[in-house]
């Protein structure tokens, strides 16, 4: 057994040469316990398991808040709307204080992950199409919010040039009218809605992905790709318009017009679109011809 660990261990068992049961058998003993024991995952174990419940059980319990009553009461896509009327809440209230209008604009990529992960979480994560969608929502997100950063969208002080040109524009007046209907709870429910695919998603979980799924999914992935692209090519474009500005150059090109941009002004827009009609295509698997309801959803939106 010695010269077995020492000389022959790192040959398979059925080419150490001739040995005897005995031999053969303590060599498998040490390969399957000693070596590689048997450890069961620790997220397998029924005490994970209990825990896991507990904490799904809890938060959705949390969520349940029902601030406003409405028909989605007690559902998780529910409690995903009573967030958004927290977070519309809490944006209004930060907008009055600081007189920065775009903290909505600065959770506008972050806020539908949100709402798809309550969903999911709802779920146990049980439904392999809820999870393709968070997931896909989830790289949107970060798409957007990477974009949002480099530009600094989110230092201090960095409100959208349009909110202020509104401001100039309309009066104080009329411009808190409009943060008090449109900035604040307007476009909260706009992205509480664009994300209600999940919860047709939701109300068919039992139903297994098939052919529309697919290829909502190789749509998007492509479509989020040509926005990443997008993205890059404007960033690079300001960066290298702004550089000439400071240098005091003239004839500089003031907007956009190769790359991508050249098929779709604004571009990021047009496949923003196209890929929310993905994620609709393929949210309600368990009605004939979904494809041609869900793009009638999306046009409501």
């Amino acid at each position: 057994m010695k010269n077995l660990r020492e000389d022959r261990w790192f040959l398979p068992l059925h080419k150490l040469g001739p040995l005897d049961s005995g031999t053969t058998k303590k060599a498998s003993y040490v390969l399957q316990h000693r070596f590689y024991p048997k450890v069961r995952a620790p997220w397998k174990s029924s005490q994970w398991i209990g825990i896991s419940s507990q904490i799904r059980q809890n938060t959705v319990r949390l969520m349940d808040i029902n601030i406003v009553p409405h028909p989605l009461h007690g559902t998780p896509y529910g409690h995903a709307l009573d967030l958004a009327i927290i977070l519309s809440l809490a944006c209004w209230s930060l907008s009055v204080i600081t007189r920065d209008y775009s903290w909505v604009d600065r959770i506008w990529s972050i806020c539908p992950a949100i709402y798809c992960l309550i969903v999911a979480v709802a779920s146990d994560f049980s439904s392999t199409r809820l999870n393709i969608m968070t997931l896909l929502v989830f790289a949107w997100g970060v798409r957007l919010t990477f974009n949002l950063a480099r530009k600094g969208g989110y230092r201090v002080g960095s409100e959208d040039y349009r909110w202020k040109m509104m401001r100039e524009r309309l009066g104080p007046g009329l411009f808190q009218v409009l943060n008090v209907t449109f900035i604040a709870p307007g476009q909260m429910l706009v992205i509480w809605l664009f994300t209600s695919p999940v919860h047709h998603a939701w109300l068919g979980h039992d139903q297994s992905l098939n052919f529309i799924d697919f290829l909502a999914i190789l749509s998007f992935l492509f479509l989020l790709l040509m926005e990443a692209i997008s993205d890059n090519q404007m960033w690079t474009f300001q960066q290298h318009k702004k550089s000439r500005m400071e240098a005091g150059e003239s004839g500089i090109q003031l907007f956009i017009t190769d790359g991508l941009f050249s098929y779709a002004t604004p571009a990021s827009s047009a496949r923003w679109a196209c890929g929310t009609c993905s994620i609709c295509s393929g949210s309600r698997p368990q009605a004939t011809g979904s494809i041609g309801r869900d793009l009638d959803l999306f046009l409501l939106l």
